[in-house]
C-alpha cells in the first residue's frame, strides 16, 4: 500500500541521516587526532568507539599547559607528548595486542599502575627557588588530573624550566649537570651536560593540540 510505501521510505531516509551523522562523528574524531602517531591515533579512536577499555588519552590531551610554556613543554616532553596513559598494565597489553592485530603501527603506554614518579630533592629544590631566571619545575607548571600524579612525576619530576640558556647554563653548573634544563625558547642542557638548541621550524603536537582545542571552544561558542 502507499502508507506501508511512505513508512519505508521514511525509516530509510532516517537510517541515511543516522549514517551521516555517525559519519560526521568519526570524521571529526579523525581530525581531532591529526597529529598523532599512526598507533597512538588508532588506540585513541579505538577507545572513544568503545574497542578498547582503560584509555585515558595522550598525555599531550591530559595536560594542561600555560601559553608562554608551550615551548619549553614540548621540549622537555617530545615524543613523550603522544605516550599514552593506561590504567593498568592490563590495559596497555590489549592495547598492544589490538595495535598488531589491526596492524596499525605502534605506541608507548604509561600505567598508572606501574608508574613510579621522579622528584628533585627538597634541598636543591628549594635552592633553585633563590635563582635569578629559575622558572619551575615542569611538573608543577601544568595543570592535570590527580590521577596522573604520579605519570607526570616520571616524566617531568625532573626537569627544570629557565628562562634563557644563560639561565639555565648558571643553573646546570650549580646543580652540577644532574637535571635537565630546557629554556622557554626550547633550548636544552641535558643531565650530564650536552646542550640542544637553535631555531624551531616545527611545532609539535602540545602547541597543535592547544591549538586545536582552542578552535573548538570557538567553534562551540559561536554555534
Amino acid at each position: 500500500s502507499v502508507n506501508e510505501q511512505r513508512q519505508l521510505l521514511r525509516q530509510a531516509q532516517e537510517r541515511v541521516y543516522e549514517l551521516n551523522q555517525r559519519k560526521q562523528v568519526l570524521e571529526r574524531m579523525q581530525q581531532e587526532k591529526s597529529g598523532f602517531y599512526a598507533g597512538v591515533k588508532s588506540i585513541l579512536l579505538a577507545a572513544e568507539q568503545g574497542q578498547l577499555i582503560g584509555i585515558e588519552g595522550a598525555v599531550a590531551q591530559l595536560l594542561t599547559i600555560p601559553n608562554a610554556y608551550l615551548i619549553a613543554f614540548d621540549t622537555a616532553l617530545g615524543a613523550s607528548a603522544q605516550h599514552i596513559v593506561v590504567q593498568t598494565t592490563e590495559d596497555a597489553k590489549r592495547s598492544i595486542y589490538h595495535l598488531k592485530k589491526m596492524n596499525k603501527g605502534r605506541a608507548t603506554f604509561l600505567p598508572i599502575d606501574t608508574m613510579r614518579p621522579r622528584v628533585i630533592p627538597r634541598a636543591i629544590a628549594d635552592k633553585l627557588q633563590t635563582v635569578e631566571g629559575f622558572v619551575g619545575i615542569a611538573s608543577q607548571l601544568a595543570s592535570y588530573d590527580e590521577r596522573y600524579e604520579r605519570v607526570i612525576q616520571n616524566l617531568l619530576g625532573t626537569t627544570i624550566v629557565a628562562q634563557t640558556i644563560d639561565d639555565a647554563t648558571t643553573i646546570a653548573k650549580m646543580i652540577h649537570h644532574k637535571f635537565k634544563i630546557v629554556t622557554l625558547d626550547g633550548d636544552v642542557i641535558y643531565a650530564g651536560g650536552s646542550l640542544s638548541g637553535g631555531a624551531r621550524r616545527n611545532q609539535y603536537i602540545l602547541g597543535r593540540w592547544k591549538h586545536h582545542q582552542c578552535k573548538c571552544e570557538s567553534q562551540r561558542n559561536n554555534s
